[in-house]
């Protein structure tokens, strides 16, 4: 990857960083939330006329930065390594995404995740062709009842949920556990 390249990604993480800064000055009652998972992407044609698909782990953090009413507004970075947790046949490959989120406690239960933004694609091998384009998503998350008493305190959630957009290569399933800071 040029450093031209880069340059968009580093400016990227450092607009996280400012935003968990002044996200954490503006209320302390409002906290960062750290998500993992797995990713399961739709196929999609490869530059070789095979399909792919970019499966593997999902990071994502939420920076919120609002709160109305019962939702919260969150700056939400995600990055995929797909093809980093297997060998041989798989398809290599990043997606990262820079998104709007909204969440909101539909019951004690249970609670909505929706988001909008900009993904990214990038091949490790040149497999595939490189996408830019918008990207929405939505899910559903629960408490973690009877987590261990060291992680009771951060509160963990279990999310399932899925990507749209109008490249299949943006698209996929998500299964993660999520923790709140």
């Amino acid at each position: 990857m040029s450093p031209m390249k880069k340059l968009p990604l580093g400016l990227a993480v450092a607009s996280c960083a400012l935003a968990s800064v002044a996200s954490a000055q503006e209320s302390s009652s409002i906290g960062v939330r750290l998500r993992a998972g797995y990713y399961l992407g739709s196929s999609f044609r490869l530059r070789s006329g095979n399909t792919g698909s970019l499966n593997g782990l999902e990071l994502a953090v939420d920076f919120p930065f609002s709160r109305w009413h019962r939702w919260e507004l969150a700056f939400t970075p995600a990055i995929v390594l797909g093809g980093a947790l297997g060998k041989g046949g798989d398809t290599d490959g990043q997606v990262y995404r820079f998104s709007l989120s909204l969440r909101s406690w539909i019951s004690s239960a249970m609670y909505a995740h929706i988001q909008a933004g900009f993904a990214h694609t990038e091949a490790r091998n040149s497999s595939f062709k490189d996408v830019n384009d918008f990207t929405t998503g939505v899910a559903l998350g629960f408490p973690i009842g009877n987590a261990p008493k060291f992680a009771s305190k951060y509160r963990p959630t279990f999310e399932a949920g899925a990507y749209l957009s109008p490249h299949r290569q943006l698209n996929g399933l998500v299964f993660s556990l999520g923790f709140s800071f």
